[in-house]
């Protein structure tokens, strides 16, 4: 990321992101990075670029740039042309005339979370004029902006269906950040790694996915129960179900394997495998970090076993 971002943050302290249309062009590049560099899709849910590597949402890291700019003017001595001109363009916004100062009150107000994820989920921040000329006030806004970002990448997970599986890590009792750059992303062997991270991201070849995308023939997609396994035609092809609950024999050396493994590294995991739900015991097995090497290289196995048989459908 460290190649790309100087590109697409220069000058954004003194040119204010007020048209859309053209900060969208910058965010998709971005979008299109994180996604190359995790291995996604170009349908992958943007939300999980940002949960999982800790990266700010483009729009929220420019306002943050613009507003370091403007305390760095604040602390600069009364004499200093940059002062002067920050005090002209505050007396120019009060006059609501157009300046700097109230492209950037504007720029704060408008702050939603990614175009590109949705429209719908405003985060406004309201910057007062007197507060502009605020060190402190300034330096609490930088905190507004970040727990604004926060707060709509929160909102996008707790109503996606899709990212169950990252709502369902911050549903435990000491949940981890909710954008963090996951231990995960560390894992050497980069298929496993980015098999793991098409499992997290529900951006993978299963059923449960890939049959929810509409097309000619079925112009709303396939209902959930009809989305079935391909193996074993025995339960709806979700992620618990292919990983833990497939009794297909194809998955049998392969999972047996996995499991002889797990008892290596969790043995309370492995002995109590029958005893829990498979979508319980998958959740179980993502939180624990002693599992995630051995558990990447087993999505990758599971992953290239499904993508080797046709994709089952009974809807015509």
């Amino acid at each position: 990321m460290a190649r790309i971002d100087p590109q697409l943050i220069f000058g954004c302290e003194v040119v204010l992101d007020t048209v859309s249309s053209s900060l969208r062009l910058l965010e998709n590049v971005q979008i299109a990075y994180c996604r190359r560099l995790l291995g996604l899709s170009c349908r992958s849910m943007i939300a999980a670029l940002f949960t999982e590597t800790g990266i700010l949402p483009l729009r929220y890291r420019r306002a943050i740039l613009a507003t370091k700019y403007l305390r760095y003017l604040l602390d600069l001595p009364p004499n200093h042309y940059a002062s002067s001109a920050l005090l002209e363009s505050v007396a120019l916004a009060n006059a609501h005339h157009l300046c700097w100062a109230g492209d950037l009150i504007d720029v704060l107000r408008h702050l939603s979370l990614l175009g590109g994820i949705t429209t719908s989920i405003r985060t406004p921040i309201h910057l007062q004029l007197p507060a502009m000329l605020d060190s402190s006030s300034v330096k609490r806004l930088e905190e507004d902006i970040k727990a604004a970002s926060i707060n709509g990448l929160q909102e996008v997970i707790a109503s996606s269906t899709k990212l169950h599986l990252i709502r369902a890590r911050q549903a435990h009792p000491r949940p981890p950040p909710i954008s963090d750059f996951r231990a995960y992303l560390s894992i050497p062997t980069p298929a496993h790694r980015k098999a793991l991270t098409r499992l997290i991201a529900s951006d993978h070849s299963l059923a449960i996915e890939r049959l929810w995308h509409a097309d000619q023939r079925r112009p709303h997609g396939v209902p959930r129960p009809q989305r079935l396994c391909r193996l074993c035609r025995g339960g709806v092809e979700d992620e618990a179900h292919a990983l833990i609950g497939c009794n297909a024999l194809l998955l049998r050396d392969c999972r047996l394997l996995f499991r002889t493994r797990l008892a290596q590294v969790n043995n309370y995991l492995a002995e109590s495998w029958p005893t829990f739900q498979p979508y319980d015991l998958l959740l179980r097995i993502i939180a624990s970090d002693s599992c995630t090497c051995i558990f990447a290289r087993y999505v990758f196995d599971v992953f290239q076993i499904f993508d080797a048989e046709p994709i089952f459908s009974s809807s015509p």
